[in-house]
């Protein structure tokens, strides 16, 4: 469970398995949400759905914050920073958030 106050990145076991699968097929696809591009949409319950690949988002439990990424020339950190950035936003515009790491699913 996230402390009060932490940036939660990965979502709580029960929020991805009760919601994530239950919704997956009222998802709109891939689109954009004003100025950011999500992976999934669910307009009945304003929920954006991320799927985050690790080696181009930077994920923190597989890469070192200071590796750097081959395609990008950013750092892992720099990359992970975005991320939680644009969860951060779309959060702070009033959507549900739903997330999930590359590793996780496999």
């Amino acid at each position: 469970m996230s402390s009060p106050g932490s940036t939660q990145i990965y979502p709580e076991p029960a929020s991805t398995r009760n919601v994530y699968p239950n919704q997956i097929r009222k998802w709109k696809g891939e689109r954009k949400i004003d100025d950011i591009t999500v992976d999934g949409f669910c307009e009945e319950t304003n929920t954006v759905y991320q799927f985050h690949g690790c080696f181009y988002h930077g994920c923190p439990d597989c890469f070192e914050g200071d590796t750097l990424n081959s395609l990008t020339a950013a750092t892992m950190k720099t990359l992970f920073e975005r991320t939680a950035n644009t969860t951060a936003r779309l959060r702070n515009r009033g959507y549900t958030v739903i997330e999930e790491w590359e590793h996780t699913s496999k």
